[in-house]
Parts: C-alpha cells; sequence; structure tokens
C-alpha cells in the first residue's frame, strides 16, 4: 500500500486559497447568474460539494473541540445582528459555530469572548446547514495571532 507524502505548508496554503477561489466564483455564480439551466446548476453544487470537502481535508492547523461561549456581530449598509453563540470547533486561524442568522461566505463578522473580552474580526470561509439551529458556519481570522490563548506547538508537531 502507497502512503501518502504530507503537503509542506506552502503548499497546503496554495491548496486552501485555490480550492476557496473555487468557492468564492461558484457562489457568485450561483447568486448572479439569470437562467442557469437545472444542468448548470446540479454542476455548481457539485462544484461547491466538492470543493468544500477538500478545503476541509487541507487544515493549517489541528482543529479541537471546545465550547467557547462568543459573541457573534455583523454590520453592513442594509442592517446589523447580534447573537450570543458557542464554539464546536477551534483552530489556530478560526473556529466553526452554529449561526442563527443568514451569513453568506466571504462575510466579515465581529467576535467577541465572553471570557475574556477579547474581539476579533472573522471571515465566513464555509456554511453549511445545521437543522434547526440554523447554520454551521466555518470562521477564518483576519490578522489575528492565537484568539483562543493555546499552545498549538505541540499539536502541530504531531499532525500527520
Amino acid at each position: 500500500m502507497h502512503k501518502a507524502r504530507s503537503l509542506t505548508v506552502s503548499e497546503t496554503e496554495a491548496m486552501r486559497r485555490f480550492v476557496q477561489e473555487c468557492l468564492r466564483r461558484a457562489d457568485d455564480v450561483e447568486h448572479n447568474a439569470k437562467d442557469l439551466t437545472d444542468l448548470e446548476g446540479t454542476s455548481l453544487l457539485r462544484i461547491i460539494v466538492w470543493a468544500t470537502d477538500l478545503g476541509r481535508q487541507l487544515r493549517r492547523s489541528p482543529r479541537k473541540a471546545a465550547s467557547i461561549a462568543v459573541r457573534i456581530a455583523y454590520e453592513n449598509s442594509e442592517g446589523s445582528w447580534e447573537e450570543n453563540a458557542k464554539t464546536v470547533l477551534i483552530s489556530k486561524y478560526g473556529a466553526s459555530l452554529r449561526c442563527a442568522h443568514p451569513a453568506k461566505i466571504g462575510e466579515v463578522l465581529q467576535l467577541e469572548r465572553f471570557d475574556t473580552g477579547d474581539t476579533a474580526q472573522a471571515r465566513i470561509a464555509w456554511i453549511t446547514p445545521s437543522g434547526e439551529d440554523g447554520l454551521r458556519i466555518g470562521l477564518e481570522f483576519i490578522g489575528c495571532d492565537n484568539f483562543w490563548k493555546l499552545d498549538w506547538s505541540a499539536a502541530e508537531n504531531t499532525r500527520a
């Protein structure tokens, strides 16, 4: 059996950026194209699903299950909202959590930790339906180092 080699950090980052760009473009086409045929709509959905699956395999850092109370806030020219939430998974570069408000990939949210009062901006990297709970969203921090105040070095050194 052949074991695949691990990707370097720069290879993983380049692939992750490519997958995110594919997701952004497919989302743009889906939302802005007029009169898509069923076949074209299905093809776009397949691209989004495949890119999302691939993106989940391209981790920049390990994930940790953690339920940390946060406030998420969104504001744009059309309105704003706030909601209290708890993280599901955290990483060095972001988090996933449930969100009851409508959200779109690429939107920027403000995240505030209740325990420390620390705040950070985060971009929505992915969205999946979460049953009656609304959405589960993946957030990527913008210009923030170690928002969770954890030592990630031990976990990163054991990563395959």
